[in-house]
């Protein structure tokens, strides 16, 4: 018996969403395409990934069943890394337009980071020293882009 996991986004946009089956090694998305949709892990798992200029491989977060993925993409023009299905996958997907019409002005782009973590097991995840996260978060503090606080950043309008 297959498991498919069902998206909670149907209900809200019943005719903003069709499902794509990406098989295994196949890339749904890559880093520099439009960011046209936001994607509901049906069946399999897909790998976010990032190639750096130096060409090594960066693994962001692999989506599995039950999660969403790209959700990033309601605030952006394009997509900043590739998703790369790493078993036989099936997604949902749903329209970034059709989602942004339902959406109250001004809900996208600002948010609430919840850190379940240390930094430190942060940068190591994203291929980045601890120093260089801290001075990141330092510089963004001090532009005013976020606010951190003891268990989350909160991302700020500029």
């Amino acid at each position: 018996m297959t498991f498919t996991a069902t998206s909670p986004l149907t209900d809200l946009f019943p005719n903003a969403s069709q499902t794509e089956i990406v098989a295994a090694g196949d890339t749904l998305f890559r880093q520099g395409d439009p960011a046209l949709a936001i994607y509901f892990v049906e069946r399999g798992s897909l790998r976010l990934e990032r190639v750096t200029l130096a060409g090594t491989l960066v693994v962001l977060h692999t989506a599995c069943e039950g999660e969403l993925l790209a959700e990033g993409a309601l605030a952006a023009s394009h997509y900043h890394c590739n998703a790369v299905a790493q078993s036989p996958s099936q997604v949902r997907v749903y329209a970034k337009a059709q989602i942004l019409a339902h959406l109250p002005p001004g809900s996208v782009g600002y948010g609430l980071v919840t850190i379940h973590r240390e930094l430190q097991d942060i940068a190591a995840e994203l291929g980045l020293s601890r120093e260089a996260l801290y001075r990141t978060l330092a510089a963004l503090q001090k532009e005013g882009r976020i606010r951190r606080h003891a268990t989350h950043i909160s991302l700020q309008s500029t």
